[in-house]
């Protein structure tokens, strides 16, 4: 099984979702996110839901 590996997400939930729906394949690939998931975006709060 492969990876997908992100870093530093800093609650920038568009960047995130599109790289998510982009490129991450649930069936073949373990997400791994690493870094920040909040800090200075002004999305944090959807980061939030949207991991939950």
């Amino acid at each position: 099984m492969g990876l997908l590996v992100v870093g530093d997400v800093h609650g920038c939930f568009h960047t995130f979702t599109t790289l998510i729906n982009e490129h991450w394949d649930s069936g073949k690939q373990i997400l791994v996110q690493l870094g920040d998931l909040l800090d200075r975006g002004k999305f944090s709060k959807d980061i939030v839901r949207f991991i939950v």
